[in-house]
């Protein structure tokens, strides 16, 4: 009884983080603030049944300050753009995470396996509504330009769905039987992936940006004195790490921190195919390194001669000729990209094979076995016993 009211508290969530999404677009934002900070009549109609005058105008002017200062996700990820943002065309996938984590509700509250329900709302459910939580946040964080703290609530959501995809679920593709449908793996699968590489472009904004300013009063006035080996980091722990951050970015340029990352996002879809089996994993971590490579691909390579005029107007794009073609920071991005999707490719079809077709392996431990084989004739000796018929090879 629990499990199924959490399962229908769970739906309702869901429900409000959807219409949270659909409020910050573009079209639903821009008419929702002409109608109740431009024109008024929003406001009018919501505090005329006020009758406190005090409250009224409190509650008129909280409105109008914090829906005139929203914005959309779009227009904050294009103030914050970084080289391993991928073609918009990738953000697609929200429509398959949202429909599979609504169709997952949806069966939840409906499924005739009482028992299945239940399970599902005791051990899945307060981790999922937790998850539904910290993307709320996560969202009026982000559309309020509040960078960072967006980024700790990211992180939070990362490890939420972690827990729900290892420990709650204890999701594993292939032969054996799993103990949840598909119905609910599928959904904190492509959830889990897709989170995974939105946080590594999130830690890239913390490096390039500046973020931090708005967790210390001081941070302006000190920014340019500090010293990562020189700062107190119990006194003053978000400037050691403003600094400390600081210090990593230089390291590298943008477009070599998104190579990096890049290779990272590999190396962990590499990890969950070796030990989860999970080629679906391997499949969003492909489309979005597919997205990377598109966006920049034509930006790598501009041709001098060979009929095709190319002009570089990006002032960060820096250029050297060399054997009739121009060899800029992108390069590096764009090689890393395409070598990762060859890797990811192969590693995505052997997964597939591998789950859909169980026998596959044994097929090819049979025949390295028999490859390893000594070199022999085979003599085949058949005798029959007193209550059965045996057969023995030997090698000579």
């Amino acid at each position: 009884m629990i499990g199924h009211l959490i399962n229908t508290i769970n739906f309702i969530s869901l429900i409000g983080v959807l219409a949270v999404n659909v409020f910050f677009t573009e079209t639903f934002l821009s008419n929702f603030v002409r109608s109740f900070v431009v024109d008024q009549k929003g406001l009018q109609l919501f505090t005329q049944y006020i009758p406190s005058a005090y409250y009224s105008k409190l509650i008129h002017n909280t409105l109008t300050y914090y829906i005139g200062n929203a914005k959309t996700v779009e227009s904050v990820s294009r103030k914050y753009d970084v080289a391993f943002y991928p073609l918009p065309y990738t953000f697609h996938i929200w429509l398959v995470i949202y429909g599979g984590l609504f169709l997952f509700s949806f069966l939840s509250v409906i499924n005739s396996n009482r028992a299945q329900s239940e399970k599902i709302g005791r051990v899945v459910g307060p981790w999922f509504l937790l998850s539904n939580v910290l993307n709320t946040c996560w969202i009026l964080a982000f559309c309020y330009d509040n960078i960072f703290l967006a980024h700790l609530i990211f992180m939070s959501l990362w490890m939420n769905l972690f827990i729900i995809y290892s420990s709650a679920i204890r999701i594993r593709y292939g032969k054996h039987a799993h103990e949840y449908p598909l119905w609910v793996r599928l959904p904190f699968t492509v959830y889990l992936a897709w989170i995974t590489m939105a946080l590594l472009a999130s830690c890239l904004v913390i490096l390039q940006y500046d973020v931090i300013q708005p967790f210390s009063d001081v941070f302006s006035k000190q920014k340019d004195t500090l010293y990562i080996f020189q700062m107190d980091v119990l006194k003053h722990p978000i400037l050691s790490f403003a600094s400390m951050c600081g210090y990593v970015a230089n390291l590298l340029n943008e477009e070599q921190w998104s190579a990096t990352m890049v290779t990272i996002a590999s190396v962990i879809a590499l990890w969950f195919s070796k030990f989860k089996r999970d080629f679906i994993f391997v499949g969003v971590v492909l489309w979005t390194q597919f997205g990377i490579f598109l966006r920049h691909y034509s930006k790598a390579f501009v041709t001098l001669s060979g009929g095709i005029p190319s002009v570089v107007s990006n002032q960060n794009v820096s250029t050297t000729a060399a054997a009739g073609s121009v060899y800029n920071a992108y390069s590096l991005l764009v090689v890393t990209c395409l070598t990762n999707i060859v890797l990811m490719t192969f590693e995505f079809l052997f997964s597939v094979w591998d789950v859909l077709s169980p026998s596959a392996t044994a097929t090819i431990e049979r025949i390295i076995e028999e490859e390893a084989e000594p070199k022999g004739s085979r003599l085949d000796i058949e005798f029959t016993g007193p209550s059965q018929k045996k057969k023995k090879s030997k090698v000579l």
